[in-house]
């Protein structure tokens, strides 16, 4: 929107109309005569913010965007009359070149010229989903036919300036000739406008979740158009001020521009270091490159002046290090280096040029002169005149007197060829390595002796140091090659190689031993070392690997030979034994001693008893029917007589006389009986022996003496089918089926006991029973309510008037009423109420289950009368129709409790 804007405004400036602003982004613009005539207006009113549009939308106003019809408007007028516009802007400040030189010759000629740039006024217009316009400014440099990134930095035009118009044809061959650097300008206007799309686009396919051909349809639908249109051109013409520089030297010259901006007032071509690229006034010229450098960069040579740069530089001297031109260089005729001619002296000797490097002194007189008239020491590197020179008699080199010496056998030699022999001395002895004795012993560089310190092995003969050499045990010295070290001897001894043998054991048949500590094996007559062989410690002979065996039990040594072949391998005499049974020898490990016997049985001849789990032999065990057992472990049976395991039997409490209960069963043995001649009681599941046993009359179990009873009916019961009355004397058992149980406390009441509540019909003890003091029967505690049985104290208003209805008064004396409730959906009962004497019992049933069938019975004794069989709600005359019934209900209540 502010391109927009200000290629707007610049329509109306270069038509000579200044805009007057009267608030933010909102215009007002006096129309002359021309613009008048064609806009039919004398005045426009526009604005290019939404806000001050909605504000001003009464007074007329316009808002100006890309297509809008004012700006069409507009546009279309600048084309009807030019396609370009020209401006020339107006420098009025001349540079002024102050150049400098301190060895060229300059003349200077000013020119004044001008700089072309043209802007194109885009209009560029994209469809998609929406449509979009704007109108874009691209600039280009007519001078070097490129397209500028951005608008270039000019003043403002004056306002006073109009356009005139130029040739299309020269616009349009610009055009066509930036075209690839105007599309790139717009490529980069366009990438967030399609961006933009693209992310509508993705909303749009995920909103509608397409697919297939309708995600394809909405592609084509958001796929941008593209259209450019050339509105108009802008010509600006910018003053320059161009100097030409005539650049002169002794034997060359140059020709150079430079160009002034004359309304920024700044250098657009300055006069700048070939070298280094920085502008500077102050040029110098290069004498062997022929270009101009600044002061920074020119090098001068100390000799004869001449100027030269970084780019062709100065030599420098070997000696001095000063730049110095090729010309004046010299070089030195000893080492060849280049050398200024301050750094170079003739030499005394040949008068040729040398330089300061290259004179050399001797270092025992003062004579001085170049290097091909002294010699070098090779090891002090001191230079020594040909008078005092020395010459090894070993390298053949030039050596200097103090570092040559005099050796042993009279050669003169240098330090690097005579050698020092390497035992102690007070002075160091100097000998000649050709002729001298070295030691063959081992050394990181060789060693040589003098005849004083050279000593010979006597095994090898070789000349050995004194640290090479050792002593044997027989006082003779060897080379530590030849010495020969036994095992067993303590560390440090040594033997020569007549005085030592090989022990012949298999495993270490490299190990040397001296006559000393060899042994010979008792069975195989092998020598060996005594680390090597073993002693016996049964016998204490000697044996080899071989022969020597380990007891696995007491992991003692024994001798092959002396050794017991045993079942499981070989043992020390000590450690086997041989078994009972099978008289074979075995480990005494595997061998068991019985408890009884005290002999010695193998695994395989010997077993735990089951019982006591004491070692028995197999041929000592006693064979019982559940297996073998030790003889304290089996007895027989006193029933059947026959040979039990101790488990087996089982002690008879009944048999036991009182004296000797409570023993262990070891000790009563004359009471055991087996599983086969014993019954279990039912009640305790005490074993018994069969005499001892009975079983009960009732449930005819086996029953221990102990568990066994006798009714009142002279009948033996066990403890279960037998029962003491509550009210009986103690002692006293009855049958279980002659006992009933108490209604209210759950006693155990015999038949002479038990009395019957007349109430509820139920059995009941007489501690629990009273008598009614309205009817006088005898009812329980549970059924007595304020010395009344329950029926007299409930019922007792209704009896008379429930008796008139149902014409019963006569039987009510002598029979019992019984009141059946049964349920009328599937004929089981659901509730039986049962009263004697009084009909109030029918009454209960009446009001409290009115819904459900009724049976009513006369009962007088042991016979049952069904009296009616019928309904509430079908009653046959003279029954209580339910209006009565419900008067009688309510009376009812108010007596319950």
């Amino acid at each position: 929107m502010h391109d927009l804007e200000r290629f707007t405004l610049g329509l109306f400036q270069k038509l000579g109309v200044e805009p007057r602003e009267v608030a933010s982004r909102t215009y007002r613009v006096k129309l002359p005569l021309e613009l008048n005539r064609f806009f039919r207006r004398s005045e426009l009113f526009f604005t290019f913010s939404e806000e001050h549009y909605d504000i001003h939308q009464d007074e007329g106003i316009e808002f100006i965007t890309a297509g809008s019809p004012l700006l069409d408007r507009l546009i279309g007028f600048v084309r009807s009359r030019f396609m370009v516009s020209e401006a020339m802007l107006q420098g009025k400040a001349l540079g002024q070149l102050a150049l400098s030189s301190q060895n060229l010759n300059l003349e200077k000629t000013p020119k004044q010229l001008y700089r072309k740039y043209l802007c194109f006024h885009v209009k560029i217009s994209v469809r998609s989903d929406e449509h979009l316009e704007e109108i874009l400014p691209i600039w280009m440099d007519l001078t070097t036919k490129q397209v500028l990134s951005e608008a270039p930095e000019t003043p403002e035009l004056h306002p006073s300036e109009t356009p005139t118009a130029l040739a299309p044809e020269e616009v349009q061959e610009a055009w066509n000739g930036a075209w690839s650097g105007i599309q790139q300008q717009l490529k980069h206007w366009l990438e967030p406008v399609q961006d933009g799309i693209n992310l509508r686009l993705q909303l749009e396919i995920n909103k509608r979740r397409a697919s297939g051909p309708e995600r394809q349809m909405l592609i084509d639908r958001f796929k941008p158009q593209l259209q450019t249109e050339l509105v108009f051109a802008e010509l600006l013409m910018y003053p320059v001020q161009l100097w030409e520089v005539q650049f002169k030297a002794r034997n060359w010259s140059m020709r150079a521009q430079y160009r002034w901006d004359m309304v920024r007032k700044t250098w657009l071509t300055a006069p700048t270091c070939s070298s280094c690229q920085q502008i500077t006034f102050q040029l110098q010229g290069c004498e062997k490159g022929h270009h101009l450098v600044c002061e920074r960069c020119q090098q001068v040579c100390k000799q004869c002046q001449v100027h030269q740069c970084r780019q062709h530089p100065l030599e420098k001297c070997s000696s001095c290090q000063g730049g110095t031109c090729n010309t004046c260089l010299e070089g030195c005729h000893a080492c060849q280096k280049h050398n200024c001619p301050t750094c170079l002296m003739p030499c005394p000797e040949c008068r040729k040029q040398t330089c300061h490097t290259c004179v050399v002194s001797c270092a025992d007189c003062d004579r001085v002169g170049c290097t091909d008239h002294f010699q070098t020491c090779h090891i002090t590197l001191k230079s020594l005149c040909a008078r005092h020179a020395r010459t090894c008699q070993g390298c053949q080199n030039v050596t200097h007197h103090s570092v040559l010496h005099l050796t042993e056998d009279g050669a003169l030699l240098c330090e690097n060829c005579a050698v020092v022999c390497t035992e102690s001395h007070s002075r160091p002895t100097w000998l000649n390595p050709a002729v001298a004795m070295q030691c063959s012993g081992q050394h990181t560089k060789p060693q040589y002796l003098c005849h004083q310190h050279v000593q010979v092995c006597t095994d090898c003969g070789k000349a050995m140091c004194q640290q090479h050499l050792v002593t044997t045990k027989s006082g003779v010295k060897v080379c530590r090659e030849c010495a020969k070290t036994c095992p067993v001897c303590p560390t440090g001894t040594y033997h020569t190689s007549q005085e030592v043998q090989g022990c012949q054991d298999s495993h270490h048949a490299a190990h040397l031993v001296c006559h000393e500590h060899q042994r010979s094996c008792h069975d195989c007559k092998k020598s060996t070392c005594s680390h090597h062989s073993y002693r016996s410690k049964r016998s204490h002979n000697a044996f080899c690997r071989e022969h020597i065996v380990v007891c696995p039990d007491c992991k003692t040594q024994v001798g092959r030979s002396e050794a017991v072949q045993a079942v499981e391998g070989l043992y020390c005499l000590e450690c086997v034994g041989k078994c009972a049974a099978c008289n074979q020898t075995h480990s005494r490990k595997y061998l068991h001693t019985a408890k009884h016997s005290g002999r010695t049985f193998c695994k395989t001849h010997i077993m735990a008893c089951p019982e006591c789990q004491t070692q028995v032999g197999v041929s000592e065990a006693v064979q019982t029917l559940e297996g073998p057992r030790c003889p304290d472990c089996h007895d027989t049976c006193k029933t059947c007589h026959t040979d039990h395991a101790l488990s087996g039997l089982t002690v008879c409490p009944s048999c036991v006389p009182a004296s000797q209960k409570g023993k262990n069963k070891r000790d009563l043995r004359l009471y055991l009986h087996c599983q086969l001649h014993v019954h279990h009681c039912h009640v305790c599941s005490q074993a018994t022996c069969q005499s001892h046993t009975k079983q009960c009359a009732d449930c005819l179990q086996n029953t221990c003496p102990d568990h066994l009873v006798t009714d009142t009916q002279g009948r033996k019961l066990c403890s279960k089918c037998a029962v003491i009355c509550t009210y009986c004397p103690s002692g006293t058992y009855h049958h279980r089926k002659d006992i009933t149980s108490c209604s209210v406390s759950k006693e155990h009441l015999c038949k002479n006991h038990t009395l019957i509540c007349e109430d509820c019909l139920k059995p009941v003890g007489a501690r629990h029973t009273a008598k009614c003091s309205s009817c006088q029967g005898l009812t329980c505690r549970s059924c007595l309510r304020e010395n009344e049985c329950y029926t007299c104290w409930t019922l007792k208003p209704a009896d008379a008037l429930l008796l008139k209805e149902l014409g019963l008064q006569e039987v009510a004396q002598s029979w019992s009423i019984h009141a059946s409730l049964k349920d009328r959906g599937n004929g089981t009962f659901k509730q039986v109420v049962v009263y004697h004497t009084r009909a109030g019992s029918l009454w209960g049933a009446l009001t409290s289950k009115t819904s459900l069938m009724l049976d009513v019975y006369l009962r007088s004794g042991q016979k049952i009368q069904k009296v009616r069989h019928l309904e509430p709600e079908k009653a046959p005359r003279g029954f209580p129709n339910p209006s009565r019934l419900k008067a009688l209900q309510d009376a009812l209540q108010k007596r319950k409790p």
